[in-house]
């Protein structure tokens, strides 16, 4: 079976925060697994995409595994993310 990673950098686009920059991700597609690294402007942004993560079907668990107060007040995050393997099922 072919997978195709493209489909995960379609589906993390739609589901980013808008003020959310993702700078370093790192896909696992034997496991479905990503990590990312990224920032936004405050913790409550944060919180917003912490929401939206769990609301998504297609992602199965998440943990926020990084925190801290960045340059100028940002905060910079990372976190781990176990996705539904079918994501990578199929062009989209």
């Amino acid at each position: 079976r072919h997978a195709y990673p493209s489909n995960f950098f379609d589906f993390i686009s739609k589901i980013a925060h808008p003020k959310t920059w993702f700078q370093q991700v790192a896909l696992d597609l034997k496991g479905s697994e990503v990590a990312i690294s990224g920032s936004t402007e405050s913790f409550t942004t944060l919180g917003q995409q912490l929401f939206i993560l769990e609301q998504e079907p297609l992602i199965k668990d998440f943990t926020l595994s990084s925190l801290l107060i960045g340059k100028k007040g940002k905060v910079d995050f990372s976190f781990n993310i176990t996705l539904d393997p079918s994501l990578f099922k199929g062009g989209r």
